[in-house]
This record gives C-alpha cells, structure tokens and sequence, in this order.
C-alpha cells in the first residue's frame, strides 16, 4: 500500500507550512532595521519551530490522509494499522532527531541592536527616536523628538547608553532621567494573535511540553505518549465518516483536531490537578491524560467497529 507514503507527503507539506507561518509570525515580532541580525534570530529559530508545529503537523497530515482513506476505501484493518505505525514513527523520529539538534541551539542574547540601528528613525512608543551611531551599547548623537509641539517635544543628547531589559529598552542619559521605551517592532502589531489561535497555540505548546516532560523522564515512557496520542486521534477519525457531504466532513476532521487538543489541555490542566490533591503519586498523575485519552480511544474504536461501517459513506457517494 502507498499510504506511508502518501502521509509523508501531507506531512512535508503541514510541516512546511506551519513552521513557517510560524517563523513568519516570528520575524514579524522581532523585525527591526538591523536586518542581519533579524536574519540570524530567523535561521536559528528553524529547528524550535519545527519541533513546536510537529505534533499539529502530524495530526493535520493524519486527517488528510484519513480524508483519501475514505474517499478510497481498502482493508479496514490495514487502514488503520499503516497510518497508526507512520504517524509515531514520524513523531517519534522527528521528536528524537530535534532534540539532537536543540542542544546545539543558542537563543540570541537580547541585544539594542535587534531595535535600533544607527543613522535610522525608529519609532519609539508615541515618538521618534534617532541616533547617529551605536556601538554596542554606546549610542552617540541621541535624538528624540515627540507629538505636538516640537519646540517642547525635542530633546538632543549628545551620548548615552542602551540596555534591553525584558520587553523594555533604557537609554541613560547624562543629567537627565533614564529613558525607557516598550519593545514595539516594525509588524508586531500585525503578528498579534487571536484569542482563538492564542488559545490553540497554547493547547499545542502544552502537548510539547508534556512530550519534552516524558523524553526526558523515560524513553519508553516517551514512546508510550507518542503512541496513546496518535492512536485517540486516528480513533476519533470515525466522526469523520457520518456524513455524506465532503465539505462537512471537512469541516468536521478540523474540529476534531481541535477538540483533541482542547481535551488534552482540559485534562492536563484541570482532571489532573484536581486528582493530584488526592493522589500522591506525581507519575501516575502526569500519566493520567495519555491513559484517559487511550481508553477513551479505545472506546471510539470499539463503537467505530461494532456500529459503522467502514464503506458507509463510498457507498452512498459511489452508489454501491
């Protein structure tokens, strides 16, 4: 059968374009004029953001392999076993291979650079602000100039300092109090994101975390993990066939994928907090997800070969 190979191309291509939205949305909160430097911050970030869109894209590539499934229909058993194996062997390889790669991973020292670039008006909250030269935190010819009047709004200092302090970035100035500006780039306003997607992301990064939490703990327990998630996610692919209409369908496996991540998150964040004030055992917490999760796959699975048949919907779209 050719669907590992048909899962790998969906997964090149969900891989592809969600780490790059990513790095996208990435190089629009850092850009600055100091394109070199944003350059590098970009280059550098490549293996984190595909660590960070792997499992979404792994799940993404499963709901459009799933989708070719049912439009063409072959041995239930092999149709769920080939993209079962596919699925965490991706996920565990491209996990394991990753973080091979992380260690050698620096993040870029916040730097006045990453902001401001000498001979360049740069806005500055509600001003502009200008210098003729930096030279790593020395800055000469400090120019900065406000709203309204410029007569009261103009202020010229022949040399100062810059420090980057979290999301703020202070200028020292002689005989005169510290300048402080908020961290604005060029597009970051652009790149701020929705509360849907905030909240998505968020699910994701959670999954990360637990699956870095198991990697380090125990291989097998890591191995344990990848499995249970792509095992309840191809389970719950039955919902995917109780409708005739493709559009639907469509529709439906995206909700699907989303439901999966808000129940992972529901259950981390909220059943096994509440279990933890009674349990004392923090392993048997921290498992309590993914074990939830298989059993409730398990469930699905069960309901998927007892009750629906698995050419249901090419019958009725192919009139067999």
């Amino acid at each position: 059968m050719r669907l590992p190979i048909v899962f790998l191309f969906f997964f090149i291509i969900t891989i592809f374009l969600l780490a790059g939205l990513n790095l996208l949305s990435f190089w629009g909160r850092i850009y600055s004029d100091n394109t070199d430097l944003v350059m590098r911050l970009v280059l550098r970030r490549i293996p984190v953001s595909v660590l960070e869109m792997l499992p979404a894209s792994v799940l993404l590539a499963l709901i459009l392999l799933l989708f070719r499934i049912i439009r063409h229909p072959g041995n239930r058993f092999l149709s769920f076993i080939i993209p079962l194996i596919s699925a965490f062997l991706v996920l565990a390889a491209g996990y394991l291979g990753l973080q091979m790669i992380l260690p050698g991973y620096e993040e870029i020292k916040l730097t006045p650079a990453r902001y401001l670039a000498a001979g360049n008006f740069i806005k500055a909250e509600d001003r502009v602000l200008y210098v003729e030269t930096l030279q790593d935190s020395s800055l000469g010819s400090i120019l900065l100039v406000g709203r309204g009047n410029p007569e009261k709004n103009f202020s010229y200092y022949p040399r100062g300092r810059v420090e980057a302090l979290g999301e703020e970035l202070k200028i020292s100035v002689p005989e005169s109090p510290a300048l402080v500006f908020k961290l604005e780039t060029l597009f970051s306003s652009i790149f701020r994101k929705a509360p849907i997607v905030r909240d998505f992301l968020h699910d994701i990064q959670l999954v990360n975390r637990e699956l870095n939490a198991f990697f380090n703990q125990s291989r097998s327990s890591f191995y344990f993990c990848c499995f249970s998630l792509v095992f309840s996610f191809l389970s719950v692919s039955v919902l995917m066939r109780i409708s005739r209409w493709p559009l639907f369908n469509i529709l439906l496996g995206f909700l699907v994928m989303r439901g999966f991540f808000y129940l992972f998150r529901f259950l981390r964040e909220e059943i096994a907090s509440e279990v933890g004030k009674i349990l004392a055992d923090q392993t048997m917490i921290q498992l309590l997800p993914i074990l939830t999760l298989v059993g409730f796959g398990a469930l699905m699975l069960l309901l998927d070969i007892l009750f629906v048949p698995f050419r249901s919907w090419h019958r009725e779209m192919e009139g067999e």
